[in-house]
């Protein structure tokens, strides 16, 4: 008799979880897993495990081409033509309420070919480092998150923070050797920063922002600080947790970290899953400026600064609050109108549609915009800055980091 899937799944009418009635299939890493419950990217009977870009329906390669002839969401996209609606993020451009259907034609014909023909000028490269596989998650994070958490959709929250860790890890922003010092930028629920105190060993320090209060249920500060307690005393450290409720703009980093800690030898590491628009240049003008702080008391060989930060939502930026427009202008000799439309044609690069002219152009517009932001970093003092492909895109795509550190 064929052994059956080891996956436990919820039964609604017996409000218990039962044993998923699928057989094993062959798959490459000998999970007990039927085809259903096989994580992206393994390969099953029928290929690779991948999502249908249309309705996010998980299947392998081979299954994927005779789908996509009959998928209902791709039907009806074919139906009408792309607008507004097809976009994932938010339509509104908030500085004049213009919707991308509002821009004459000619002026994004315009568009797309000054950035088609100046694309190359600006050099950008993206590199892929997907750090969240099952030999990864066994290393920093073993018996932490369920089978369940790991499979399909559920996983993507997950994997984001994983890579994100990982990358730090793997450009030594964060190691054993010196105190880590994470300021998490827009903290939410604080989960990254959970995820970094695993990572971490319990050996962290934590600075939590967020213009919001959220209520206790719901974050995950009590869950840092029983275990950042607990560290501290076992190992007789001085790790602490601070939650600031204070809008990125008003902060100063050295509020928060006092004169003796400053003495210690400290990684100081800012990141965020998202920062969005403008959030990420006000976060790395304060960056810069703590940097210059340190540097000026010459105690920057004993606190080295990193940043691991996913950017989105490029289109709420324009000409006054991009951080480099005049870097962006001489390579593509636009005006600042014209800036703010390409800006806002950038939300294109969420389109559902991947094959698509459109999502095309939004990406390169996007990239362009993160190579500014890159530049802008290294005429502050950043020697190293990279954007890298941190997730697969069929999780996100808003899928890139910036990293910058010296």
């Amino acid at each position: 008799m064929q052994k059956k899937c080891s996956i436990k799944i919820w039964h609604r009418k017996k409000k218990e979880y039962v044993n998923c009635k699928f057989p094993i299939c062959k798959n490459k890493s000998n999970l007990e897993l039927c085809e259903v419950h096989l994580p992206l990217n393994e390969i099953g009977p029928h290929g690779k495990m991948v999502l249908c870009p249309e309705c996010n329906d998980k299947m392998g390669e081979e299954t994927l081409k005779k789908h996509l002839d009959k998928c209902k969401n791709l039907l009806q996209k074919k139906l009408k033509p792309i607008s507004d609606d097809d976009i994932i993020t938010p339509r509104i451009w908030i500085k004049k309420n213009i919707k991308i259907n509002d821009i004459p034609e000619e002026i994004i014909k315009k568009l797309e070919k000054i950035i088609n023909e100046n694309y190359d000028k600006f050099n950008i490269k993206i590199s892929k480092k997907l750090l969240y596989n099952n030999n990864i998650i066994n290393e920093d994070f073993k018996n932490i998150f369920r089978k369940e958490q790991l499979i399909g959709k559920n996983s993507k929250n997950i994997f984001q923070e994983i890579s994100i860790f990982e990358n730090a890890k793997n450009y030594n922003l964060i190691s054993k050797d010196n105190n880590n010092i994470i300021i998490e930028l827009g903290c939410g629920s604080a989960e990254l920063s959970k995820t970094f105190q695993i990572g971490c060993k319990d050996n962290s320090s934590h600075i939590l922002i967020d213009r919001m209060k959220y209520s206790s249920r719901n974050k995950f500060d009590k869950n840092i600080l029983d275990k950042l307690n607990e560290s501290n005393q076992k190992n007789n450290l001085n790790n602490f947790l601070i939650r600031e409720i204070i809008d990125i703009k008003d902060i100063d980093i050295k509020n928060y970290i006092n004169i003796e800690k400053e003495k210690e030898d400290n990684n100081i590491i800012f990141i965020s899953k998202h920062l969005c628009g403008n959030a990420f240049e006000l976060s790395i003008n304060k960056i810069i400026s703590y940097y210059k702080y340190i540097k000026e008391k010459k105690i920057d060989k004993n606190n080295k600064i990193g940043i691991i930060i996913a950017t989105c939502c490029h289109y709420l930026l324009n000409c006054i609050s991009y951080c480099n427009f005049e870097y962006i202008k001489n390579n593509l000799n636009i005006n600042k109108e014209e800036f703010d439309l390409m800006v806002r044609l950038s939300s294109w690069g969420t389109l559902k549609d991947f094959e698509s002219e459109h999502f095309k152009l939004g990406k390169k517009i996007k990239n362009i915009i993160d190579k500014g932001r890159c530049e802008y970093l290294k005429l502050n003092g950043f020697k190293n800055v990279e954007i890298i492909e941190y997730i697969d895109s069929l999780y996100t795509k808003e899928n890139t980091l910036i990293i910058a550190y010296n």
